[in-house]
């Protein structure tokens, strides 16, 4: 992603951490506050379980937010999101939950699915919550969806 001088704080943060070889971006409501000083660590053992099961190659995933804190709460900013995955030419996006899909996607309803956005694939995918609370059914679901994009 280019540009750094040109992204707004906190993007210009975040963008610091984006793998510029990334095929794939992983996005979820909460994934602003994960960037923060005090992520989530179900959500970190998550990620981290996730991303090692799937053995793809180190860098491969960015993880990008939909929405960034602004005077303590999250507002979504579609925009900047989708000028990152514009600019870092990823070929899919994964979104995990309700929030960040109809923050990115707000004419569709939220529903687990893969789908062509232009030349972008798209997963939409449970929520982060049901991943770490143990909801087989949607970890199924997750894994296999992830398991079929195969990047490079």
């Amino acid at each position: 992603m280019a540009g750094i001088e040109s992204w707004p704080a906190p993007w210009d943060t975040y963008l610091q951490r984006v793998h510029k070889t990334a095929e794939v971006v992983f996005s979820y409501w909460e994934l602003a506050q994960d960037l923060g000083d005090a992520p989530d660590p179900d959500r970190r053992d998550l990620w981290r379980r996730l991303l090692a099961g799937l053995a793809w190659p180190a860098g491969t995933v960015a993880f990008w937010p939909v929405c960034a804190p602004e005077s303590g709460t999250l507002l979504a900013k579609p925009a900047l999101f989708w000028r990152g995955v514009v600019e870092s030419e990823v070929q899919t996006v994964a979104v995990f939950g309700r929030r960040a899909n109809l923050t990115l996607f707000p004419d569709r309803p939220y529903r687990c699915r893969p789908f062509r956005l232009g030349g972008i694939r798209v997963l939409v995918l449970p929520e982060p919550a049901d991943l770490t609370a143990g909801d087989a059914a949607a970890k199924r679901l997750a894994w296999d969806a992830l398991l079929a994009l195969r990047p490079r």
